[in-house]
């Protein structure tokens, strides 16, 4: 199968950006809104700070929708994206997450200036014998022009890993995994000599390390469900959820935990977690500076955490307080409406370059809460048509 490349249709608005947000945000940020039409084909905005204007690149057409009916399995339509990567200042990658159709293998390419979004799958790369690809991929700390990415075999006998480069005209497979994940992993990073991958798939808890001198490989238990890994020198922050996924209903098993591996030249070694009774589903958690972490636990609560310790230095519920004070895993397992557009609902955060700011999204507008003051100091409105919502798990700038 040939890679296709579907038109994508961009509409440019004017908004107003104060002078310190610009001062703190040099490159455009971007998430996604997905359309009950087809959650696959989705709409993508861009954030330019320093031009004051708002980018809605919309992909979802009836022509692209034939496109993929056509030529690929129709299921792939359920699927949502889930993050980006950034190859160029005019392009991004968008990898998807298989999590209603499971039979998704394929990856986006998103070019702006041909206004185009081309769809690859491990054919494209000359792999005919892999399937389902990860959700996650990662550019090498060494050489911006890579990323690792990983596979799950055709056959569900184990799962390869490749390194392959932002233009996708040369991969190189590293090694495959021997069975250990049978599911996708979901993020793949490099730290040092070692290659990490967290275990997302998987019923148990799992971060599968790889050592690149040795090459010997070897399993770290985590709590149910790590996914997001975060590389910071010679640290690797992981995220464990700790709940299940069905369809598009979340249930929590328990608190969610964000801990950190300390990456020597022969050694992972496992260090402190932190958890919180009333934080819940980490998704995205980001190094605010030297000393400090910033996640969203579930549905609304800013944790602003010392990275050194581990432990919480302050929340922040972002609207209004939600969470009860007692009983919080029953409240948002049975109590809580849990909507794919919940208006309170936050998830993807990005940290601006000074380090000032953290910024969000919710259903209306991005928010840009200064940490210093503990405060929301700013809003940037962005529009939703009928029939779409935000849904991001990820978002990343234009750099």
């Amino acid at each position: 199968m040939e890679m296709k490349s579907l038109k994508v249709n961009i509409k440019t608005e004017n908004i107003f950006v104060s002078k310190e947000i610009k001062n703190s945000f040099k490159y455009p940020l971007v998430f996604y809104l997905l359309s009950h039409k087809s959650f696959y084909l989705c709409s993508f905005v861009m954030i330019d700070f320093q031009n004051d204007q708002i980018k809605y690149i919309e992909t979802i057409s009836d022509d692209n929708i034939s496109i993929i009916r056509n030529e690929y399995d129709e299921d792939i339509l359920k699927d949502p994206p889930h993050s980006f990567m950034l190859i160029n200042k005019n392009k991004l990658m968008n990898l998807i997450y298989s999590v209603r159709s499971g039979i998704n293998n394929t990856f986006r390419v998103l070019d702006l200036e041909k206004e185009v979004m081309e769809i690859y799958t491990p054919e494209d790369l000359g792999y005919d014998h892999l399937g389902r690809v990860s959700e996650t991929g990662t550019k090498d700390p060494d050489d911006p022009t890579s990323f690792y990415i990983c596979f799950v075999r055709k056959d569900r006998s184990n799962s390869e890993y490749y390194k392959v480069s932002t233009d996708l005209s040369k991969s190189e497979f590293l090694f495959s995994d021997g069975g250990k994940f049978k599911k996708a992993p979901h993020q793949i990073v490099r730290c040092g000599n070692f290659i990490l991958s967290s275990g997302f798939g998987e019923e148990e808890g799992q971060i599968l390390s790889y050592n690149i001198k040795t090459k010997d490989i070897s399993v770290i238990s985590t709590v149910a469900k790590p996914s997001h890994l975060e590389v910071k020198n010679d640290i690797v922050y992981y995220a464990s959820n700790n709940m299940t996924i069905e369809g598009t209903k979340v249930s929590f098993i328990g608190p969610a935990r964000i801990g950190k591996l300390k990456v020597s030249e022969d050694t992972v070694e496992k260090c402190e977690e932190f958890w919180n009774e009333s934080g819940f589903r980490f998704t995205t958690h980001k190094v605010l500076d030297l000393n400090t972490l910033v996640t969203f636990g579930f549905p609304n609560r800013l944790f602003f955490i010392d990275s050194n310790t581990m432990k919480l230095l302050f929340h922040y519920d972002v609207g209004k307080t939600i969470l009860p004070n007692e009983n919080q895993l029953s409240f948002i397992n049975n109590q809580y409406e849990q909507t794919l557009n919940d208006p309170f609902r936050y998830t993807a955060l990005e940290v601006s370059d000074d380090q000032k700011y953290v910024t969000f999204f919710d259903q209306r507008v991005v928010k840009f809460f200064n940490f210093k003051t503990r405060e929301i100091v700013f809003e940037i409105p962005y529009k939703i048509k009928e029939g779409y919502f935000q849904l991001s798990h990820h978002c990343d700038f234009l750099r």
